[in-house]
């Protein structure tokens, strides 16, 4: 999935905009250039222009590690670097979030936005989580191929892992199995679920074994519902 976003000053929305691919950019990057291409909003100049990229191979590290020089070294072991960039979501405190993406899919998009913002969009819900005023319940964020989730105990992150998943049974044993690993007592905690219908089968097979499952709700526009249920929290920190 691609997607962006444009803002105009104090962050008023001008436009966004998703893409579903038909194959992963590692497959095939000519879907990214028919994009651009294809969008007379490429064309044109903004201020500030985020370019949200949603892969599920993350990883937070510790910031430390996430310095100019040792990136390199612990990307080896994190990702298969051969053809990618490395990129730094630097917003999350003590910790960082590292993902790789297509070196063909980052330069084809700097070619036209050379200002460009990248971000990853599992960090920005990293933030918006990890604000004192949210609320502190694990967090599960359906990301459409895979699952993401949240736990903090006050401001300390506790644990914020991805899972890609194939069927509703596989997603729902990330999450419990996750659960007993942390000692979180599925019997007695409230979890908050973001990109998941309550009526889906994984939310209601989730319901079935933690105590209470509580969907997050945000308030949205017609015009944008549709975007937001491709994109989780796209425009949540609008």
């Amino acid at each position: 999935m691609l997607s962006y976003a444009v803002y105009a000053k104090e962050r008023q929305l001008l436009r966004i905009r998703t893409c579903l691919l038909e194959k992963s950019l590692f497959e095939d990057e000519s879907q990214l250039h028919d994009w651009v291409r294809d969008d007379e909003w490429f064309k044109l100049s903004f201020g500030q222009v985020n370019i949200q990229w949603n892969d599920s191979r993350i990883s937070v590290v510790p910031a430390s590690f996430a310095l100019s020089g040792k990136t390199d070294v612990l990307s080896k072991h994190l990702f298969d670097i051969s053809h990618q960039e490395m990129i730094r979501f630097s917003d999350c405190g003590e910790l960082q979030l590292m993902y790789a993406l297509s070196d063909k899919a980052y330069y084809a998009s700097r070619t036209r936005w050379s200002e460009a913002h990248h971000e990853h969009l599992a960090g920005r819900i990293l933030n918006w989580y990890m604000d004192p005023n949210m609320d502190q319940d694990p967090l599960i964020v359906n990301h459409g191929d895979y699952l993401q989730m949240l736990y903090r105990d006050g401001n300390k992150l506790q644990f914020c892992q991805s899972f890609p998943y194939t069927s509703t049974n596989e997603a729902a044993y990330f999450v419990l199995n996750s659960m007993e690993k942390l000692s979180i007592r599925r019997e007695q905690v409230t979890i908050r679920t973001l990109g998941i219908d309550p009526n889906s089968e994984l939310f209601q097979l989730l319901d079935s074994y933690i105590r209470k499952v509580k969907e997050v709700r945000l308030p949205l526009p017609e015009s944008l519902k549709k975007e937001y249920s491709l994109h989780p929290l796209l425009i949540s920190l609008l």
